[in-house]
């Protein structure tokens, strides 16, 4: 959406590699990468998907091809014990490519091959002893995935590499919890996870032959491992049959990783794993003859090496997409809900959501702006966090003869403004987007259709951006779908 020829980098490229080759224009100016090259609308670009110097093809696509088995086996031991076991095997290959600067030059594009397995197994344990709601378990991860391809960025000045990653993941955990009901009113929950999370990745890097193949990164090890203990408490009170209230305390735990597209063996090294602690109150209630329902929490988090994306430049001064840990966090959130249904027929549903994120120590990383930093005004703001969001549905269903029924319903959606980099420069603003459906169900609910209309006022916004302002006068990003509309067939057999 950003193209700034006049920044130092787009400057020299263009000079330097750009104007040789490719020479004028039909209007005999020198062709550059710069805003010629940004379109009027959203949802086309110019991006072409052939590199006319080294003749790759980075083919416009994205295929996926998946499948998985699944057996579940549920045994009751006794009276108040029993044991469940889930076990899952999945499979997956996918390629896709990407014209990222949405120009015809060959400035930055990307061509994956990635495959995927993976097994798991959890057992668990059951029961109940007097007073005592409890379970135990254990569960098991092992995959494997590649992914193999090439990319270039600003070729000649950048790099330019064919690339063959490995990475092997074992991961298995013991867990317990118990309820314990103190009465009819009054109930006490305590549960722990012990984690065991590891990952060996082999990472490699090479220039194009095109250009002399000289090797980049030589199939790298890189050993990632972390073990963690987490665990949970809460209480809950019933008051009445419609209203019971809880307090809980958690910790979370995420393992550590690589960044998937080093460019230089500096850019190995990993990032560590990330911890949360989280306090949560909140109520769940019901009312007029369960007619009305409200649900509600409040909560205060706090993120310890939260990881995050940055771009920064390595140790020898070359560009680095990396996954970083931002250090600690706090998020301070209210949530709710409502469900009502006034008269037969007559649905409405609501709900509410308000964030407020500060990152409180950056741990030195200069560009990861911790709350109160000046350069964003004096309060900064995360990346793809909305501070409110807000959604109303309402729909009404009435009898058409038969005994079908057809349902109107119309939902809105809201969002207020986020950011999509860590200083706080391009915002999205606040958008709301309004969907429309009328479903027709048989009498028997086995045959339903449906015609939809999502985004009925053409609202245009981003899914996700990448701003890349700072290093490379630019940003992309990937447009929410326009004004959509379809029908839908539903055949149930139940």
């Amino acid at each position: 959406t950003i193209i700034d020829g006049t920044n130092g980098l787009n400057a020299g490229w263009n000079a330097v590699f750009v104007a040789p080759v490719f020479g004028l224009d039909n209007n005999d100016n020198p062709v550059a990468w710069d805003s010629r090259f940004v379109t009027k609308d959203l949802y086309s670009n110019y991006s072409r998907f052939d590199d006319p110097l080294t003749h790759r093809s980075v083919p416009n696509i994205n295929n996926l091809n998946h499948w998985g088995v699944s057996a579940t086996l549920e045994w009751k031991l006794s009276d108040s014990v029993s044991l469940k076991s889930v076990t899952g095997y999945r499979r997956f290959w996918n390629n896709f490519g990407r014209d990222s600067d949405g120009s015809p030059l060959p400035n930055n594009s990307t061509y994956d091959e990635s495959t995927h397995r993976q097994a798991t197994e959890e057992v668990q344990l059951t029961g109940t002893a007097s007073a005592l709601d409890w379970a135990v378990g254990a569960f098991y991860y092992d995959a494997y995935d590649t992914n193999r391809g090439f990319d270039f960025l600003y070729p000649v000045f950048i790099y330019q590499h064919d690339s063959f990653d490995r990475q092997s993941t074992k991961n298995w955990a013991v867990f317990t919890q118990g309820t314990y009901h103190v009465n009819d009113k009054l109930s006490l929950t305590l549960g722990g996870r012990y984690t065991d999370d590891k990952k060996d990745a082999i990472v490699y890097r090479a220039d194009f032959p095109e250009i002399g193949g000289a090797v980049v990164i030589d199939n790298q090890f890189v050993p990632t491992k972390a073990t963690n203990t987490d665990f949970t408490v809460s209480a809950d009170y019933r008051w009445t049959d419609m209203l019971m209230t809880y307090i809980k305390y958690a910790t979370g735990f995420k393992g550590g990783g690589f960044s998937p597209r080093p460019s230089t063996s500096l850019q190995t090294v990993p990032f560590k794993p990330e911890k949360l602690r989280t306090f949560e109150i909140g109520a769940k209630s019901e009312f007029l003859d369960r007619r009305l329902r409200l649900n509600g929490a409040l909560f205060y988090s706090q993120y310890l090496n939260q990881q995050t994306f940055a771009q920064q430049l390595d140790s020898s001064g070359a560009n680095w997409f990396r996954e970083v840990n931002a250090g600690k966090a706090r998020i301070i959130g209210i949530e709710g809900e409502i469900l009502a249904q006034p008269v037969d027929g007559l649905r409405i549903e609501g709900s509410f959501g308000y964030v407020d994120y500060n990152l409180t120590d950056n741990e030195g990383n200069v560009l990861l702006f911790e709350g109160s930093d000046p350069r964003c005004g004096g309060r900064c703001y995360p990346t793809r966090t909305p501070k409110f969001n807000a959604a109303i549905g309402l729909q009404y269903s009435f009898g058409v003869g038969s005994g079908a029924t057809l349902t109107p319903r119309l939902d809105t959606q809201y969002q207020s403004k986020i950011y999509f980099n860590t200083n706080n420069t391009g915002p999205q603003d606040a958008y709301t987007l309004l969907n429309a459906r009328l479903t027709w169900q048989a009498a028997d609910k086995k045959w339903e259709v449906a015609a939809y209309g999502d985004n009925l006022s053409d609202k245009g916004y981003f899914n996700g951006k990448l701003s890349l302002v700072g290093f490379f006068g630019r940003e992309q990003g990937n447009p929410g779908a326009p004004r959509t509309w379809g029908l839908t067939f539903k055949r149930s057999f139940q």
